[in-house]
């Protein structure tokens, strides 16, 4: 087992990750990708629960679907989080790994950071008042007068 300095061993919690994914819920919510990929190895974990998956793949957004899947790895064993560390990590999301096994010098960006890069991402929205244009028709000619 890893040694996480993020959180100590609580006999009162099933594995030894539940501290530390309380204590970073915000930023792992926010950080990890549950990728179709991700859930589908991660069902092939034999101990992971199967009805949790399916709860998991059915939220609507990827900070829903992130809450419950951080929930589920809350009450599950270590081995378990192992496996789940093992499979960020080979799913190129090992900056969410390191927030795992209290990698302080290696993890994602910080809210601050994170909210300055979207709101510079936005495209840039010109809130000037719209230009009018009328279509112009062009003039019946008229033949010569009578």
């Amino acid at each position: 087992m890893c040694e996480i300095t993020c959180v100590g061993a609580d006999m009162a919690q099933n594995n030894s990750y539940a501290g530390c994914i309380e204590k970073n819920f915000e930023l792992l919510v926010r950080s990890i990708d549950p990728s179709e990929q991700l859930l589908t190895q991660l069902s092939f974990i034999n101990e992971f629960p199967r009805e949790k998956i399916g709860w998991v793949e059915e939220a609507v957004t990827d900070n829903d679907k992130n809450s419950r899947l951080l929930k589920t790895l809350r009450t599950t064993s270590t081995e378990i989080v192992d496996e789940f560390i093992r499979l960020l990590q080979s799913n190129e999301q090992q900056h969410v790994a390191n927030v795992l096994l209290g990698n302080v010098n290696d993890w994602p960006m910080s809210q601050q950071h994170f909210d300055l890069l979207r709101d510079k991402k936005r495209p840039n929205v010109s809130l000037s008042k719209p230009v009018r244009r009328t279509a112009e028709f062009p003039r019946k000619l008229q033949g010569p007068d009578p």
